[in-house]
């Protein structure tokens, strides 16, 4: 489980990340920074909590359960 206090290289080189919690906690992530280390910034919502078209402007590939991709 990745936490605000052990996040800081959680995306290095990862080609996507998938989030399958609500916990509000995991909105507070470093998604900007992430972006910025990962080898291809793609993200798959199973819960739909995050806003798609702020991690779009930070970079990722946003993909949510029945929602698609953001444009």
């Amino acid at each position: 489980v990745i936490t605000p206090d052990d996040a800081s290289q959680a995306a290095d080189g990862i080609h996507a990340a998938v989030l399958t919690t609500p916990w509000r906690r995991f909105a507070d992530l470093p998604w900007r920074e992430w972006a910025d280390r990962a080898e291809t910034p793609l993200l798959f919502g199973g819960r739909n909590f995050l806003d798609p078209l702020r991690l779009r402007d930070f970079g990722w590939r946003y993909s949510g359960v029945a929602r698609g991709e953001a444009t």
